[in-house]
């Protein structure tokens, strides 16, 4: 009887356990704990987030694994002179962050289908890397010389093409650290 009455309370308790441990398993994580040292995550944003959302909190360096140069890129936090190319975390894209101190990070928009907390993948080098096969309007001018946005009587056009690869791509365009547009084109 005592076998009976504790099997009719566990069972139910069990199916819950069950069918909560289902739900969250669908569910896209929407935060990620880090702990002192470096950290591997694949960022699952929707969206760039800001390495300057960084400052202030215990994470102190973001690096990434360069595929073409074969070496780490980073940026240190609160340093706009450091090597990691980009201002933001890109999504899907996979670094390591050192933080000096346990931190609940808060991911906005998160992407269902990532596993941010994946092993570390060290992408071999491409045999065709990408690059820019062409620019205007002066073929011979650096790309960082190319803009100089002046008000709102000078406006930027700009248009992007990939061929090649696999799985789908997302383009934003970012001018001094900032989303200005998503998308492969814009007429202004």
């Amino acid at each position: 009887m005592l076998i009976r009455g504790a099997v009719a309370v566990l069972l139910p308790l069990l199916v819950v356990l069950c069918v909560l441990g289902v739900a969250s398993a669908d569910e896209a994580v929407d935060h990620i704990t880090l702990q002192p040292g470096p950290n591997v995550i694949t960022w699952s944003g929707a969206e760039p987030y800001a390495i300057s959302n960084f400052e202030g909190t215990p994470i102190t360096e973001v690096h990434r694994f360069d595929a073409v140069g074969q070496e780490w890129l980073t940026r240190v936090v609160g340093d706009s002179e450091a090597a990691l190319p980009e201002a933001h975390l890109l999504p899907r894209v996979q670094y390591v962050l050192a933080a000096v101190a346990p931190h609940d990070l808060t991911i906005p928009s998160p992407i269902e289908d990532i596993d941010a907390l994946g092993e570390l993948r060290l992408p071999a080098k491409p045999e065709s890397p990408l690059r820019i096969v062409s620019h205007w309007p002066n073929e011979d001018s650096p790309l960082e010389d190319l803009v100089v946005l002046r008000g709102e009587d000078e406006r930027l056009s700009v248009r992007a093409e990939m061929a090649g690869g696999h799985g789908s791509v997302s383009v934003w365009w970012m001018i001094d650290g900032g989303v200005n547009h998503e998308g492969s084109a814009s007429d202004d």
